[in-house]
């Protein structure tokens, strides 16, 4: 379970004051709203990414309103995985390695690697990459799809998507929420920023802020 109390977070302006979220094991949550209501910055809060001004965010029995860079690493490596706007893949290294890291931190071996990242490409509708090629050489939607599979691949019981639909067209969009769809039927948590109406049926409920 993951718990906002009473959190405030102030930029130039209040974004949120006083908010309060529950988030039960297993849910599957749409947040929506217009641009600049802060649907990002409440993904980020979610994820440990940005900090709080006031209030506490609890991760089971974990508090990590100010959590050190050590405990940030084992949330992200144990227990969340964020799929990034901007995809947030490494550049400089190519597909195979940016699908690998994860993997490596589990010690995992080569082949079993090897293995798991075909899979987990066919997937999402990219078994036709060169996975020695850099992220550089792929589209938008394909980018987004690797960002995709790295999430799936890390096995987290959280997974925190901002906008996971937005680069790409209604098929692959579709395939995409169909496969976060089972992750949750499997007892997964995940949280979803998107602006989109096609695909709130998924929701086990809608945040609207």
């Amino acid at each position: 379970m993951i718990k906002l109390e009473n959190v405030t977070k102030i930029y130039d302006r209040p974004i949120f004051q006083n908010f309060n979220l529950v988030i039960p094991e297993g849910e599957f949550l749409g947040i929506k709203g217009e641009s600049g209501r802060g649907k990002t910055t409440l993904l980020n809060i979610i994820g440990a990414i940005e900090t709080i001004d006031t209030g506490r965010v609890m991760f089971d029995k974990l508090d990590y309103s100010k959590i050190t860079a050590e405990k940030q690493k084992k949330l992200y490596r144990d227990a969340i995985s964020f799929i990034f706007q901007n995809y947030g893949l490494l550049e400089n290294e190519t597909i195979f390695e940016n699908l690998a890291l994860i993997l490596k931190l589990r010690k995992i071996s080569k082949n079993k690697m090897t293995s798991m990242i075909s899979s987990v490409l066919e997937k999402v509708n990219l078994g036709y990459l060169n996975i020695k090629h850099s992220p550089h050489s792929l589209s938008g939607g394909e980018q987004q799809r690797v960002a995709i599979a790295r999430a799936i691949l890390a096995d987290n019981p959280v997974i925190l998507a901002d906008e996971p639909t937005g680069s790409l067209d209604e098929e692959n969009g579709d395939l995409i929420m169909n496969l976060l769809a089972e992750l949750n039927q499997q007892g997964k948590t995940i949280v979803i920023v998107t602006h989109s109406e096609r695909y709130d049926g998924y929701f086990t409920k809608i945040l609207q802020i």
